[in-house]
């Protein structure tokens, strides 16, 4: 079932993140894939995407079986993995992939942890973006009672006032709120 719940946010992923990028208004740089080769050089498909020379040819890039596998097994390993999603309910799993990918591994650790402590009686979680097991039985328990729509209202919140301070402090990045309002609203599983 895991399995089957991260092929699907990554699939989802792949649509939102697009092929290859260098938007320069983009703090991420230069992209393949959502992978930014600013805050991951040392990623092994960048070597393939320099020896091609096709960067604007993605569904090439696109088919190329091993360049495709080295960005899975980044995703897979680099945010589903390091965000604990397979211990997780599966809508809240693919909402925490999705925002760590766009916005960060503590920072959507930590939106997790505001939205529980959130809708519990007193403050359970520190909200310091570390993914440990309080955080994850906590979550699991509060989903078992009450179920999922309720925190992943929240996170989309959070990731709402994310975006929304971005453009306050730099005006150049509203070139990007659709792409991102369609993350916050759209299921990622």
């Amino acid at each position: 079932m895991a399995v089957m719940v991260f092929d699907q946010a990554y699939e989802k992923l792949l649509i939102v993140e697009g092929g290859y990028s260098n938007n320069k208004a983009d703090r991420g740089g230069e992209t393949f894939c959502g992978i930014s080769r600013r805050y991951h050089p040392e990623w092994p498909g960048w070597a393939t995407i320099d020896t091609k020379d096709l960067r604007t040819d993605f569904g090439y890039l696109a088919r190329g079986v091993r360049l495709m596998i080295q960005v899975k097994t980044f995703y897979r390993t680099e945010y589903w993995d390091a965000l604990k999603c397979d211990q997780l309910p599966p809508r809240i799993a693919c909402e925490l992939f999705d925002s760590g990918v766009n916005c960060g591994i503590r920072t959507a650790a930590r939106w997790l942890q505001c939205s529980v402590n959130l809708f519990a009686d007193q403050q359970i979680l520190v909200e310091d973006g570390l993914l440990g097991e309080k955080t994850l039985a906590k979550t699991n328990v509060q989903v078992e009672n009450f179920g999922e729509t309720h925190l992943l209202k929240a996170l989309n919140g959070e990731q709402y006032l994310h975006y929304k301070n971005i453009i306050t402090r730099d005006q150049s990045q509203r070139v990007f709120l659709r792409g991102w309002l369609t993350r916050v609203w759209e299921e990622h599983c």
